[in-house]
């Protein structure tokens, strides 16, 4: 049992009994991956992203085109918590196959959701002559 006459040895101890007796944290993708990507009933594509301490304002998104047919999705940002004196930051870099069209960014709860809008692929005009 813990003396009041040492109060600070109180404090620390249930500090450290905390933290290691009833501390549980449970966050099945995020902490796996970090993101869970899904595709739509329109072959777009959800992303959705633990970007828990990061402040919205601070995440860029920018897709840039490589020497080959592909792009590359970034997803950035950070953001310094006074209170904790630690940074939460998020860097992830996606390869993209198809042409993206549109993106649609909504933030709640920690978890940042992207709605990726492809450009539809062009169906080539072609005649065929039947002899």
């Amino acid at each position: 049992m813990y003396s009041l006459a040492f109060p600070n040895r109180l404090a620390t101890n249930f500090a450290d009994d905390f933290f290691k007796e009833f501390y549980r944290y449970k966050r099945p993708f995020q902490e796996v991956e970090g993101y869970v990507i899904k595709q739509d009933e329109d072959s777009n594509s959800i992303v959705v992203i633990n970007a828990l301490g990061v402040d919205p304002a601070d995440i860029d998104i920018n897709v840039t085109q490589d020497d080959s047919n592909y792009q590359t999705l970034a997803i950035v940002g950070k953001t310094q918590n006074s209170v904790l004196e630690k940074d939460f930051s998020i860097e992830l870099y996606f390869k993209v196959r198809k042409p993206i069209k549109k993106i649609i960014k909504s933030f709640s709860s920690g978890l940042l959701s992207l709605e990726i809008q492809y450009n539809k692929p062009i169906q080539p005009q072609v005649e065929i002559e039947v002899r």
